[in-house]
């Protein structure tokens, strides 16, 4: 029992540096001050782009900065309930990034004071080293391949070459969806998986290992890697705003809705 206790009190205290170290890196980093002048949006992958594209438009409608912050959006949402920046785009569905928050102690007392627009969807990809002649798998492929339950592209009708899973640890959210409509809710979790911190870091391991396969959150083009045809992966892209919104966010969310 002591032990037990022991071993909740860590996994508090862990999630309390989580959340108190998170918060220094915001306000240090992007320094998370309140000002009229300045409007902060929280980004993560397949976003960034769209709102690079639009930036210079923003400015010049509204005569202020729009500062990109770009810490993904688990941290992103986190920080948006909290106030600290003025919106949120992600390409997420809202409630996985509620399930997200929940699993890392960021608890959502009310969900409702968000606001939530879907401007569109986006698609994961399946992607794989460019020498690997395997062009289509199906859904029982994957299972096979992110389940662990097959070990070898042979199996699949190339080479003697062993299979490994390259994962992203900042790509929960695209890792959960991928979970649920692939893997009929089993995480990812092969014996041959290699674990790297961010999406980039997926698509060179890819490039680099003959044999590896990983999840791609847009076309890898300046990559030496292959997407494969595999069944549609589709997730939402949301725009979040907490409270009010004001005038310069809805010019900001004008622009978004109509950029590709």
């Amino acid at each position: 029992m002591k032990r037990f206790s022991k071993y909740i009190i860590t996994k508090i205290f862990i999630h309390v540096l989580v959340l108190v170290g998170s918060f220094i890196l915001m306000n240090t980093r992007f320094g998370f001050t309140s000002s009229g002048d300045v409007i902060k949006v929280a980004c993560g992958g397949g976003t960034i782009d769209i709102l690079e594209n639009i930036k210079e438009e923003f400015e010049k409608r509204t005569n202020k900065k729009l500062e990109i912050v770009p810490v993904g959006p688990i941290l992103g949402t986190w920080e948006l309930y909290n106030k600290r920046v003025n919106a949120g785009f992600f390409a997420l569905p809202f409630d996985v990034l509620l399930q997200l928050l929940e699993e890392e102690g960021m608890i959502i007392d009310n969900p409702d004071v968000f606001n939530y627009i879907v401007l569109g969807q986006t698609s994961t990809k399946v992607i794989v080293n460019q020498d690997n002649m395997v062009s289509r798998l199906s859904k029982e492929d994957l299972k096979k391949i992110f389940l662990g339950l097959e070990k070898n592209w042979k199996s699949f009708g190339w080479e003697d070459v062993p299979i490994e899973v390259v994962v992203a640890k900042q790509m929960k959210g695209i890792n959960a969806i991928f979970s649920q409509k692939i893997l009929d809710g089993f995480p990812i979790n092969p014996k041959n998986r290699i674990d790297v911190e961010y999406p980039d870091d997926v698509l060179e391991e890819v490039e680099k290992r003959k044999g590896a396969i990983g999840l791609a959150i847009a076309d890898p083009k300046e990559y030496k890697i292959k997407v494969v045809e595999s069944p549609e992966i589709k997730r939402e892209i949301i725009f979040l705003t907490v409270g009010q919104i004001s005038s310069d966010i809805k010019i900001l969310l004008d622009l978004l809705s109509k950029a590709k």
